[in-house]
């Protein structure tokens, strides 16, 4: 495709903060997938309120550890571990281990609410603990 680089860098991308204080990361998305590097700081303290939405997800760990609930199911990931969850499934992050963590995070199909400057209705649907 005339006029679109191939490769890239993360370093490339804004970093977006979320909602949550020590939560991370660059997105890359087209209409079909979403690619995250997110990261997560030592320390962040996490309400335990879930949500869903439509795309499947896979959260793969590169380091650290991050305790997670997926509908009824809770457990740790850490490096060389991944989650998947499959769309409308409600599930959210609990706990991350002193050292933080690191993960990728793709989910298709791809969404342009996650990138920076979206102005628009967002595709999350949340539920308090």
């Amino acid at each position: 495709m005339e006029g679109m680089s191939y490769f890239h860098k993360w370093e490339d991308f804004p970093k977006k903060i979320n909602p949550k204080k020590g939560n991370s990361g660059e997105i890359v998305s087209t209409e079909k997938v979403l690619v995250k590097r997110g990261r997560v700081e030592p320390g962040v303290n996490f309400d335990g309120s879930l949500h869903r939405h439509q795309e499947d997800q896979f959260m793969v760990m590169i380091s650290g550890k991050l305790k997670m609930k997926i509908d009824t199911e809770e457990d740790w990931i850490e490096n060389g571990g991944f989650s998947v969850i499959p769309g409308n499934v409600w599930h959210g992050l609990l706990e991350v281990r002193e050292e933080g963590a690191e993960y990728y995070e793709i989910m298709g199909p791809g969404r342009m609410d996650y990138l920076m400057g979206f102005v628009g209705i967002v595709g999350n649907e949340y539920k308090s603990k």
